[in-house]
């Protein structure tokens, strides 16, 4: 089974997006892992360990005002 969560993000104009987190924990099968951008604009560093490490690491904009997203704007 794949489990999924979403880490939804406001930036300060007030446009909505999110952090989208998939891996598979279905035992004795092969575990991986997979992190995307909903609504942002921007890539993810490599291995991150959480959506606000994302957002520490990685230059993540927001589409509508082109502000720096912050793990502030992290809900």
């Amino acid at each position: 089974m794949t489990m999924r969560q979403r880490d939804k993000v406001t930036c300060n104009c007030g446009h909505v997006g999110s952090i989208k987190f998939s891996e598979n924990d279905q035992p004795y099968s092969e575990i991986w892992e997979s992190w995307s951008l909903e609504n942002l604009d921007g890539s993810i560093c490599d291995n991150p360990k959480s959506a606000s490490d994302i957002l520490t690491r990685s230059n993540i904009k927001c589409p509508e005002c082109k502000s720096t997203i912050t793990k502030e704007m992290l809900q």
